[in-house]
């Protein structure tokens, strides 16, 4: 059940290391994303859901705890659910019903919906922490991009490299 109310902070934890000596050197993929946000993390779930394989990749193992705020609705969060985030959903939104939009200090608008919440980092470390097992969650930067019509290569700075048919982007504004 989704909390209504005060905001509950629930801290996760994921594992992002592999033990000793299984490291592996070169990754081959379907599909290849560059940022494990909100938008990385629904993309690698959806596809691997669909049968692809899937490496995403961020600079990070957490996502930061600075102050960023998620609102999302009814149809968001069924697509949160339809890429297998609905536990992670019911732990880390709060509902809310009601939006009021405010310009220059003035109210100019309400609305009465139902609409959810969640601290962009929580809901990102849910998302993480929810990825299905096909999904290679790799944390590194990538050094080098080499693009192409039939195959894409990325090296990562620490000498791993994957190679996959179809790159996405989804740095958002942080990793730029």
């Amino acid at each position: 059940m989704i909390r209504s109310g005060t905001m509950q902070v629930q801290l996760m934890s994921i594992s992002t290391e592999l033990p000793a000596g299984t490291m592996q050197a070169e990754l081959s993929v379907d599909v290849a994303v560059l940022g494990a946000g909100a938008a990385g993390c629904a993309a690698a779930a959806a596809l691997a859901k669909t049968g692809r394989s899937v490496a995403l990749i961020d600079l990070h193992a957490r996502a930061s705890d600075e102050f960023r705020a998620e609102k999302i609705g009814t149809r968001q969060v069924g697509y949160l659910n339809a890429f297998g985030f609905e536990d992670m959903a019911r732990e880390v939104l709060t509902a809310f019903d009601g939006v009021w939009v405010h310009r220059y200090g003035r109210i100019i608008e309400k609305k009465a919906t139902r609409e959810f919440a969640a601290s962009y980092g929580d809901l990102v470390n849910g998302m993480r922490g929810a990825l299905p097992p096909e999904v290679n969650f790799m944390v590194g930067r990538v050094d080098t991009m080499e693009t192409g019509a039939d195959e894409q290569h990325l090296g990562l700075a620490d000498g791993r490299h994957v190679r996959a048919r179809l790159l996405i982007v989804a740095t958002g504004l942080i990793d730029v």
